[in-house]
């Protein structure tokens, strides 16, 4: 959620040049708390199309040379000016400023292949930022990409679509195109190609946009400090009061991976329960119970359950300081929930997303775990207690095994 919010500016420029904008310098941004003060603003004064006055919209197109380059007829169907959709890797910064929605009809016989051999479709145009903070050079892959029906039904952007070669967002490294040196700063578009199928699953699903987390400073690290960023993508001016007018559920890989749709039953929020081990400070930030209404194709996810049965799931969100001197793994916290009457369940791990997977001694992060229950399972918790930890480093664990044991409200 600390990642994207709609309607609260990332300062975009207008009719500022290229070398203006190359310029600009994106804000801190706290995504979480802009989205909640959108969505007060919507509770007090009821009226989702005066919140949206709020919020600038355009008319015009985002990128002139798609009709140029296909010669085709662009219909502009949904403009999002000021998304907050920001990955910021330590100081290495990817983000999406603004995107447009456009339906292409009558391309040219050299733009048919982009549109899978058919004479039009539609077309995200997504204008993207990278921005290198750090003191190094940074290998980035910047392949961002859109969810529709589930994390294997995606489509993948492309920085060579539609744009002229010189406006091209590319690294500034000729003979290595994913290198990015320090101080490197540019905007440009990624274009999102669908067909008229995968454009109507939209209206049946909650795509997602997601930009990748692959930023390295070494070519080969394939360890993958970060994981990516996902947000929820408003591509109409009815999803969007849709989305701005739902209830807000923790991301976890249900909601992040269109796993299935939550119903929100409890939730507890700034718990702000906070232990330490070894030098490392937990605090247990919030939990939430929801029921999860399954897609029928992801049923696999949840081994345990069949089509029919009922599923929950309980998601507790906490903050991590590493101030210890050892590497953590977030993916490597082995723990486990308990209640009074002397039952136990175990972490789904493929259930947990990690923005942050592994911390250094002096980094900070966020870590989601996630518990199924079935309805009879709900129905006779008591008293539950969170064991976190062993911590996991290095494959080994950390602090002689010991853990943490949080008391969740139920």
């Amino acid at each position: 959620m600390r990642f994207f919010a709609l309607g609260m500016a990332v300062s975009l420029l207008g009719a500022c040049t290229k070398e203006e904008q190359a310029e600009e310098e994106l804000p801190e941004l706290d995504a979480e708390s802009a989205l909640a003060e959108l969505r007060d603003e919507l509770n007090e004064g009821g009226d989702t199309e005066q919140a949206a006055k709020k919020r600038p919209s355009g008319d015009g197109s985002l990128n002139p040379n798609l009709a140029v380059m296909t010669e085709g007829e662009v219909e502009i169907l949904y403009t999002n000016e000021k998304p907050v959709m920001l990955h910021d890797m330590d100081g290495f910064l990817v983000s999406i400023d603004k995107y447009q929605v456009s339906k292409v009809s009558d391309v040219n016989r050299l733009s048919e292949s982009i549109f899978k051999e058919e004479t039009g479709g539609y077309v995200v145009t997504a204008l993207m930022r990278i921005e290198n903070n750090r003191k190094a050079p940074v290998y980035y892959s910047n392949y961002a990409s859109i969810i529709l029906e589930d994390r294997q039904d995606r489509v993948t952007g492309n920085t060579y679509y539609f744009v002229p070669q010189d406006e091209m967002l590319r690294s500034d490294h000729p003979e290595e195109m994913d290198l990015y040196s320090p101080g490197y700063k540019k905007q440009g578009f990624q274009s999102f190609v669908l067909t008229e199928e995968q454009y109507a699953k939209m209206e049946n699903t909650h795509p997602k946009i997601v930009i990748q987390g692959n930023a390295r400073e070494k070519k080969d690290d394939y360890s993958r400090k970060y994981g990516d960023a996902v947000f929820e993508f408003p591509y109409s001016d009815a999803s969007e009061k849709e989305f701005l007018t739902s209830p807000v559920f923790y991301q976890d890989e249900i909601v992040n991976q269109n796993l299935g749709t939550k119903t929100m039953l409890f939730e507890k929020k700034g718990i702000g329960q906070l232990l330490s081990l070894g030098g490392v400070d937990v605090e247990f930030d919030g939990v939430e119970y929801t029921e999860v209404d399954v897609s029928p194709a992801q049923m696999d996810k949840f081994y345990r359950f069949e089509e029919s049965d009922a599923v929950y799931a309980l998601t507790a969100k906490f903050r991590i300081e590493n101030n210890s001197e050892e590497t953590l793994e977030l993916g490597a916290i082995y723990s486990t929930l308990s209640d009074a009457n002397g039952n136990r369940y175990r972490r789904e791990g493929m259930l947990e997303p990690d923005q942050i997977r592994i911390l250094e001694p002096g980094e900070s992060g966020e870590k989601f775990h996630v518990f199924l229950l079935t309805a009879e399972e709900l129905e006779q918790i008591d008293s539950p207690v969170l064991t976190f930890g062993p911590f996991g480093g290095s494959d080994k664990r950390l602090f002689k095994g010991r853990d943490l044991a949080f008391k969740v409200p139920y």
